[in-house]
């Protein structure tokens, strides 16, 4: 659900009229940009493609490096002005914390009056880093788990930081009232052996403390391991 006090601010990138109206019209220019700020990650997820070790790999330029902060500047000033552009999306394969510059690139699509988003693993959300992020105007965080308990995230996130990434998150918030920040907070989790009572215990639990909060299913299909599926129900 969304709060009314607390918006979205890329609520129409899920919304059924966002891809009506793709389908409907001409695009005559991007309407969200989704970058990798980072194609580095400090976890070894083994559902995730970063684990696939063939030539292709490198079409997603996997383990190659951080964007520049000279690159962004330019892609902001490219979409300054586009009335139905919707912002920047920093996702994708990497860990977009792991930029050294990533808080500069904030505050360089803020200070131009542009949506930011980034998805985390939330592992780099010490003190910080979540000062560093408020100040620079960010707009929304997806914080991901892997799991809907300790036990499911540290089989598939291949580590055992559920608790670290749960304490990080509740300080994001803490931090965010205090700063009475308009930073929009959602987690969620991708599923792929939890149980519904896990599922709805994970939304019960976060449904409360952040803005949003949502489950869906992880995406096995690059999965050949048969031994690894034997033994977990799916």
């Amino acid at each position: 659900k969304y709060e009314d006090d607390n918006i979205d601010p890329l609520k129409l990138y899920y919304a059924k009229e966002y891809y009506d109206g793709l389908l409907e019209s001409e695009i005559g220019f991007p309407k969200i940009l989704l970058l990798q700020a980072s194609s580095l990650c400090n976890f070894s997820c083994i559902m995730c493609y970063r684990t696939l070790h063939v030539p292709e790999r490198k079409i997603f330029g996997i383990q190659e490096g951080n964007m520049s902060l000279k690159l962004i500047k330019k892609l902001v000033r490219e979409c300054q002005g586009e009335k139905d552009f919707l912002g920047f999306h920093l996702a994708e394969y990497g860990e977009p914390l792991m930029n050294p510059e990533i808080t500069e690139i904030i505050s360089c699509i803020h200070k131009a009056g542009l949506t930011s988003q980034i998805v985390t693993n939330g592992f780099y959300l010490d003190d910080k880093m979540i000062k560093g992020l408020i100040n620079a105007g960010l707009s929304k965080i997806k914080i991901s788990f892997q799991g809907a308990t300790p036990k499911r995230y540290k089989f598939w996130r291949n580590n055992n930081y559920y608790e670290k990434v749960v304490s990080n998150v509740k300080n994001l918030v803490k931090a965010r009232d205090a700063k009475k920040s308009d930073l929009y907070i959602q987690v969620g989790t991708s599923s792929c052996d939890d149980t519904e009572e896990e599922l709805e215990k994970f939304v019960n639990y976060w449904k409360d403390l952040v803005d949003h909060v949502y489950w869906n299913y992880t995406i096995l299909l690059h999965l050949k391991d048969k031994e690894l599926f034997n033994k977990i129900n799916v």
